[in-house]
């Protein structure tokens, strides 16, 4: 489970990211 989340926020950042630019 702790791996899924660890996969998760490095997802979430991504999006952020692309979100942002």
């Amino acid at each position: 489970m702790a791996r899924r989340t660890m996969v998760c926020r490095m997802f979430g950042t991504v999006v952020l990211l692309s979100g942002r630019k």
